[in-house]
């Protein structure tokens, strides 16, 4: 990614900001068209590639926006120095980090969720067979008693 530039977008959750590039010309070889048509082509192609980077940067920044402040605020790349300030500008590829980091976070959440739910399934059919066994059929769990008003 290229260094940070002037121009950014604040998010609403916290000021945590999706960093830009620099929007000086990379094209130092400027040789100017040489028809009409050719400099009618390239503005027309200029504005569809700045249409689509603005898209992508609009996504980028909503996907930032999503995140959840623990998810923005940890950062592995280690840099103490932006993680201090409350304006931190984050890049396209440290959203994406966070992105995954976020989404392998539920996925480890839903599968603890969902052994969670098996187990009280499991203790749920338990006690309906436990409940469905006729009195004195020898399937009470523990300290005899006519097996009615609850095990």
């Amino acid at each position: 990614m290229s260094p940070a530039s002037n121009s950014s977008v604040t998010t609403a959750a916290n000021k945590t900001k999706l960093r830009s590039a620099s929007r000086t010309s990379k094209n130092t070889h400027h040789n100017p068209p040489a028809t009409e048509e050719e400099r009618k082509n390239r503005e027309s192609h200029n504005q569809v590639e700045k249409q689509y980077r603005n898209r992508l940067n609009a996504q980028f920044e909503l996907l930032l926006g999503v995140l959840p402040p623990e998810i923005r605020a940890s950062s592995e790349d280690g840099d103490s120095n932006e993680m201090s300030t409350g304006d931190r500008k984050v890049s396209k590829a440290e959203v994406l980090e966070m992105a995954k980091r976020y989404i392998v976070n539920l996925e480890g959440s839903l599968e603890a969720t969902e052994g969670e739910r098996d187990d009280l399934r499991a203790a749920l059919e338990k006690r309906r067979w436990y409940c469905q066994c006729p009195d004195g059929d020898g399937h009470s769990m523990g300290g005899g008693g006519s097996g009615k008003g609850g095990g």
